[in-house]
């Protein structure tokens, strides 16, 4: 009778995750599609490097992908903390600490990927205003 009831009890989670859009499930889904816009984005940065527009699309996409990745670090520590202090230690508890510390270091690399596109996009503006200095001084001349 016992099995049954776990049975039960997570097919109506798994039924109450599919339903709810803060799931882990359904931010991991929503997470993989930002995932694959992203390396197609990369792609065609690759052969286009200077496209001004695949850089801002890129920088959309990485920082849904970061808001995406901290709901679900807050997703995980709710469903910890629902477990409650007698769970503590568990297998069940120590999966989803495993699972938070994954997620956080996702979180932490795709905020450095934005630093990154960031700074990149600033030198190269720096480089352009640069050269329009330049132009105007020796139009100038």
């Amino acid at each position: 009778m016992k099995v049954v009831d776990q049975t039960m009890n997570s097919t109506k989670k798994h039924i109450e995750d599919v339903g709810n859009p803060k799931s882990i499930l359904n931010l991991n889904k929503e997470i993989n599609n930002v995932a694959k816009e992203l390396d197609i984005v990369n792609q065609k940065l690759e052969l286009d490097p200077k496209n001004v527009e695949l850089s801002e699309e890129k920088m959309k996409l990485l920082g849904k992908q970061s808001s995406l990745a901290k709901d679900k670090v807050q997703e995980l520590k709710r469903k910890q903390e629902e477990l409650g202090k007698e769970k503590i230690g568990t297998e069940e508890w120590r999966q989803l600490q495993n699972e938070i510390g994954q997620a956080e270091v996702e979180v932490l690399k795709i905020d450095k990927a934005m630093g990154n596109l960031g700074d990149s996009s600033r030198s190269a503006t720096g480089n352009i205003k640069e050269a329009t200095g330049y132009l105007k001084a020796d139009v100038m001349m």
